[in-house]
């Protein structure tokens, strides 16, 4: 490999893949960093150390590492050598405690692993994908810390891609419901863990959104909430009869999917009021949790007044495959009593 990595060099090779899918991990030949005309790097599966008279790689754009061995000093040195670097991917490295992202000219970061702490410096970010494995974090210590939470999102954003728990971004206590911050290049939002039971993620959830001025795609999948058949608890029902007058500007979104939707009330009233502040919505899709009992009219019935009359409304799931019909065309109209609901 060491004599294959050299004559790479001598050719002045741009983008290199070394990638290994099984056995022990292997040390990253130190003739890989005399390739100072790489623009584009992937590592799987080796062990990385640098030496001394490393200086950086002055024209890497894209480094990509999974499942490598790298100590976090060697890390955030080998990160703050690269000054063009635009994508960085993280993915199952060995265990960080504290991780200090510091690169000007970032607009992809996706990190799938864990840590204590993770803080960067990324004014440019337009891409954020994370997901976050450690669950053994003391989130009433404040032992978690995560920087970049809502409020600290780079100005930058375009789309967010949250992974992990919701609840993960509340770890230190912040709740972001008085800070008026604006995400205005914001468009895409995903987040496939959320609890629509508790006040402070829903509380968090329509602060960021609220200030996303241009958000034009929402899609949320619940996970971990009160889906079973135990009484929803009072906070959340007292929280949501206190919106009924909190405007919510959303007039960029086109596009909302709400996925392993139970039909609970606290998941429809979230609806309703999304859809009561999206004046342009094209289509919604409420993905349900098959069950026998799972009333489809009765879901419908609740919703569709809420959707414009371009709104294309999906219901899938439930008690049967998949169910569609054009607001419009339903019984109901905007006009219904439920339309001034909030």
């Amino acid at each position: 490999m060491k004599s294959w990595i050299c004559r790479l060099s001598e050719k002045s090779i741009q983008e290199l893949s070394l990638i290994i899918w099984g056995g022990e991990y292997n040390e990253v030949p130190s003739e890989l960093f005399s390739c100072q005309q790489l623009r584009k790097l992937n590592l799987r599966r080796f062990e990385v150390k640098l030496l001394h008279s490393f200086k950086g790689f002055n024209n890497l754009i894209s480094l990509q590492l999974n499942k490598v061995n790298i100590s976090t000093a060697i890390f955030e040195r080998l990160i703050s050598g690269c000054p063009l670097l635009e994508q960085l991917t993280i993915k199952n490295l060995s265990c960080f405690d504290h991780l200090h992202i510091i690169v000007p000219n970032l607009k992809y970061f996706c990190f799938d692993g864990e840590f204590k702490s993770l803080c960067f410096n990324t004014p440019l970010l337009e891409v954020l994908s994370i997901d976050l494995y450690r669950i053994d974090c003391d989130f009433e210590n404040n032992q978690f810390d995560l920087r970049f939470q809502i409020r600290g999102l780079p100005p930058a954003i375009k789309e967010l891609y949250v992974r992990c728990r919701f609840q993960k971004f509340l770890a230190a206590g912040d709740t972001f419901t008085e800070v008026s911050t604006s995400y205005s290049h914001l468009r895409t939002l995903v987040i496939n863990a959320f609890c629509f039971d508790k006040v402070d993620e829903v509380e968090s959830l329509l602060s960021l959104i609220g200030g996303a001025l241009n958000l034009q795609m929402l899609d949320i999948e619940a996970n971990g909430c009160n889906n079973n058949n135990e009484a929803v608890s009072e906070p959340i029902i007292q929280f949501w009869e206190e919106q009924n007058h909190l405007p919510l500007s959303l007039n960029q979104l086109q596009k909302v999917t709400v996925r392993s939707f139970h039909g609970k009330d606290f998941e429809i009233r979230f609806i309703q009021f999304v859809l009561a502040n999206a004046p342009i919505l094209k289509e919604i899709t409420v993905e349900c949790v098959k069950h026998p009992y799972f009333n489809q009219d009765e879901v419908k019935s609740l919703l569709v007044p809420f959707c414009v009359a371009s709104t294309e409304f999906h219901l899938a799931g439930g008690t049967c495959d998949s169910c569609s019909v054009h607001s419009s065309d339903s019984a109901y109209n905007l006009n219904s009593s439920f339309s001034h609901f909030w």
